[in-house]
């Protein structure tokens, strides 16, 4: 069984994949508080679920990407498996806070991982090996809501190559950072870094739910 939050058909609000439609698998639970969390419903709100469950819902909406994502996915020891399975039929991007080992994840799975940066609060609890796990394919992804924000995630991004290795998004957090301010800082820097916006706060009110 899996604590599930929610599940819906919508389009992607974010990363390279912004704008694909997908089922949005959203489990519930998470072992970080971050200060600027926009989904805290997760931690609480959810409900059990057994994986058939899970996989009837996804043929019923007919999408060919499924978005797993939280919460914290890989908090819930059952997640590899679940992502084993759908991946068998799906395109399957994982969203994950990067604090949980990634190596019992199928390497067909896209990962998008989030680097916590400072303002985030939970900056201490990343574990690091899992950028050297990264595939191609799979993105890196920084909230950042401020200059100091940036700085550190451009030292991370240097330290372990992810320019030349993986996609790397830089995100301003929503009401926090211009994203004027950051498209500045990034073209200073002439590395190959995507801003990423949440699409789906501006097309939608940021607060809503099941969208």
């Amino acid at each position: 069984m899996l604590n599930v939050s929610e599940m819906y058909p919508a389009i992607l609000g974010e990363s390279t994949w912004a704008g694909q439609p997908c089922t949005i698998i959203r489990l519930g639970g998470c072992n970080l508080n971050c200060v600027w969390c926009d989904t805290k419903f997760a931690q609480l709100d959810f409900s059990a679920m057994s994986p058939m469950q899970i996989y009837s819902y996804c043929r019923k909406t007919g999408l060919d990407t499924v978005l797993v994502t939280g919460g914290e996915p890989l908090a819930q020891k059952e997640t590899p498996r679940l992502l084993q399975n759908l991946v068998k039929k799906y395109r399957v991007i994982l969203e994950t806070n990067g604090t949980f080992s990634l190596k019992n994840v199928s390497p067909s799975v896209i990962v998008v991982l989030d680097v916590k940066c400072p303002s985030s609060g939970m900056a201490e609890h990343q574990c690091w090996e899992n950028l050297e796990l990264l595939k191609e394919f799979d993105e890196v992804k920084f909230g950042i809501s401020h200059l100091q924000d940036f700085n550190y995630a451009l030292d991370v991004v240097k330290k372990f190559d992810l320019h030349n290795r993986v996609s790397v998004l830089f995100s301003p957090i929503f009401g926090k950072l211009n994203p004027a301010d950051l498209s500045a800082w990034i073209l200073k820097t002439r590395l190959p870094i995507r801003l990423n916006i949440q699409w789906h706060k501006y097309i939608w009110s940021p607060d809503e739910r099941r969208r």
